[in-house]
């Protein structure tokens, strides 16, 4: 008999939503993650009393479904709320407002645009560089964009970025969690069912007699009759390679961005930056940094710069953002990697051919690469992945 009720491999919201909607039908899920915690893209850096996020940041009312995993894992209640800080742009050195590089004129003549215009079919330069001029949007639109996905956002699909979605009256408008997002995750692997192993990478994936045996670079090897991959793309690509290679090659088509993140704390009185939310860089070796500022805190800022893959070495990327900030005085220098995908026009058909090779089968597929890379977008996939378990 397998050993597991369901095997699901990375730890990060996907793969920790999906263990919880499993539990709560009432089976033991097993997760398995190869860095040293849960987590995955949900990366706070905590230090003594001192945290920031090294990856996703942000979360809103209208992300119905963590809304209702947070109720769910009991931590809802734990939200808090962030102070305001602004949105710039590092451009030549300086740290400038957004609209101090639009173009007003432009920006009246093409607003009108917006009346009617529909994102299916768009890309986010073919429909934003309407509605607010192509100057306007090559200067300070699209490197807004590019900070949010951590890479090229013209030839991402508009529909895609952002989504219109119900808001919680009953919960604040944005909010993170004391300790940073990892919290999420961090309670849901606290939960009696759920098992979790880290440091712990899977090497191969085999599949007979309806049974899933799944091996880990150390030899040790699990079974189960349901398995879930919480991977990127890449990754899952390469592990179903032989039980399933057709599918196998529909994942390997999809293509995503890897973001090296840095992340620094310095003494408040280290910089003269005023308080801020994100930096947008245009044409930089960096695409953003966001800040924990709008937590501030009395005695640190923290800051994780996102860089392009492969722009320059660790040394002359913390030389980058001692330029930005004003200073080389770093209390805490920590790395994290992150991968996003980079989705294109035509992207719902290449997904809906992977659904219809998953149906009638217990292999389960979630992340950040499905319908969006929003946070909401991978909970909602875990939960649409989860009723199609049959008990």
């Amino acid at each position: 008999m397998p050993q597991n009720d369901i095997i699901i491999v990375g730890s990060g919201i996907s793969g920790m939503a999906l263990a919880h909607y499993c539990a709560k039908k009432g089976l033991k899920p097993l997760v398995i993650d190869k860095s040293g915690r849960v987590g995955g893209s949900f990366h706070s850096f905590r230090s003594d009393d001192y945290w920031f996020e090294l990856g996703a940041h942000s979360c809103y009312n209208s992300y119905g479904n963590l809304v209702g995993l947070l109720a769910d894992t009991g931590i809802l209640d734990k939200i808090i709320q962030p102070g305001k800080a602004g949105y710039k742009l590092y451009l030549n050195g300086e740290v400038k407002s957004i609209m101090s590089q639009m173009s007003i004129p432009e920006l009246l003549f093409s607003l009108p645009k917006m009346f009617g215009a529909k994102m299916d079919g768009e890309t986010v330069k073919s429909y934003y560089s309407k509605i607010t001029g192509i100057n306007n949007f090559e200067k300070a639109i699209c490197p807004m964009f590019n900070a949010v996905i951590c890479q090229q956002a013209s030839d991402f699909p508009a529909d895609m970025l952002f989504k219109k979605r119900e808001r919680r009256q009953d919960v604040i408008k944005k909010f993170g969690l004391p300790g940073g997002l990892q919290t999420i995750t961090d309670t849901i692997a606290a939960e009696s069912a759920i098992t979790t192993m880290t440091d712990k990478e899977i090497t191969g994936i085999g599949l007979n007699a309806g049974v899933y045996t799944v091996t880990a670079a150390d030899g040790s090897s699990f079974e189960s009759r349901m398995l879930a991959l919480a991977t990127p793309a890449a990754v899952a690509a390469n592990m179903l390679g032989k039980p399933f290679p057709d599918l196998a090659v529909k994942l390997a088509a999809l293509k995503a961005e890897s973001v090296e993140t840095i992340g620094v704390v310095i003494n408040k009185d280290e910089t003269s930056l005023a308080p801020i939310a994100a930096l947008a860089a245009a044409d930089d070796i960096f695409y953003s940094f966001v800040s924990r500022d709008t937590f501030p805190d009395h005695k640190y800022r923290g800051f994780a710069f996102h860089f392009k893959s492969g722009e320059s070495n660790h040394e002359k990327k913390l030389e980058r953002i001692a330029q930005v900030l004003g200073t080389k005085n770093f209390a805490q220098v920590v790395t994290a990697g992150h991968v996003i995908p980079s989705l294109r026009l035509g992207h719902r058909e290449k997904i809906a051919e992977i659904d219809k090779m998953l149906a009638g089968t217990p292999l389960m597929l979630t992340g950040n690469y499905f319908s969006g890379v929003a946070i909401e977008d991978c909970v909602s996939r875990s939960l649409q992945e989860s009723g199609r378990i049959k008990l």
